[in-house]
């Protein structure tokens, strides 16, 4: 269907047609023919001409895929609603031939662009309602979309934070396969190795860094990652594994640490570009 503003500014441009209360149209149609009939405009030519330009433009908006006049359409279409047409007294004439008779009816609009613009009125407020019904739709599924992602927002952040109130050792188990013994008796998945606490069972440092780590203000946490990581070469899931935290966790140390060691260490270089180490006491 139209909008209700092409509908509105239509009636507005029927009420103005030149001579538009001396336009008229006669309806003819011969009984039992199955045809629709035919319509006959009449007044003056500016009338006329004017209402078949907006008659057809108004079909536009009412007229189905079979239509195959416009005009027609128009004015079958305020035929059908009773919109001032009035059947006149049927005609009966005998045939040529004289065996039989024919019976025509015949019918008329009166006041033809006043009963337009009417019509337009009427398919402006049924336009008003679809658009309002269409509109209250959008804004409900607009509604429900909000509400279902701001759900899903919320399990996220729910999940999130149900995830950072555990402790790394309820992570580790959640972390450990389900073992299902099988006929032999051996678990059929293999069970992750478990790695000493801190720094128990080291053998020796890869790389001693401790003069640099001595003129770089760290925390605990990141010099016990660093350490690990950088001076005995540990995996970083090993280094997680011994300080009881996660491998992110863990990154993020050791990569905080390595920011602030290169900050304060340029700090320290001379004028040849060498950094002053201090000597450590055995």
């Amino acid at each position: 269907m139209a909008s209700s503003d092409f509908w509105r500014n239509l009636a507005i441009e029927f009420r103005a047609v030149p001579d538009a209360p001396t336009l008229w149209a006669r309806w003819d149609c011969i009984a039992g023919s199955g045809s629709a009939g035919k319509w006959l405009l009449i007044g003056s030519r500016a009338a006329t001409l004017s209402f078949d330009a907006l008659a057809r433009r108004a079909a536009v908006g009412i007229a189905d895929a079979g239509t195959s006049d416009l005009l027609t359409a128009w004015l079958e279409g305020l035929k059908r609603q009773g919109l001032g047409f009035k059947f006149a007294n049927p005609n009966v004439y005998k045939t040529p031939d004289g065996t039989g008779t024919v019976r025509y009816l015949t019918g008329e609009i009166r006041g033809l662009c006043e009963v337009s613009a009417n019509f337009c009125k009427t398919l402006e407020s049924r336009a008003l309602q679809s658009e309002f019904e269409r509109k209250k739709h959008d804004q409900e599924s607009v509604k429900a979309l909000a509400s279902r992602q701001f759900e899903a927002i919320k399990r996220t952040l729910e999940l999130r934070s149900e995830r950072k109130e555990q402790t790394p050792e309820a992570l580790a188990v959640d972390a450990l396969p389900q073992l299902e013994p099988t006929e032999k008796g051996m678990p059929t998945k293999k069970v992750r190795k478990k790695y000493p606490r801190g720094f128990n069972g080291l053998q020796g440092k890869h790389a001693d860094m401790s003069g640099y780590l001595a003129l770089v203000d760290l925390t605990p946490r990141q010099r016990e990652c660093y350490s690990l990581r950088k001076e005995y070469n540990l995996p970083l899931t090993e280094v997680a594994a011994r300080l009881g935290i996660d491998r992110k966790t863990a990154y993020e140390h050791i990569n905080q640490a390595e920011k602030r060691m290169r900050l304060q260490l340029e700090k320290r270089r001379d004028r040849s570009g060498r950094i002053k180490i201090p000597r450590i006491a055995e």
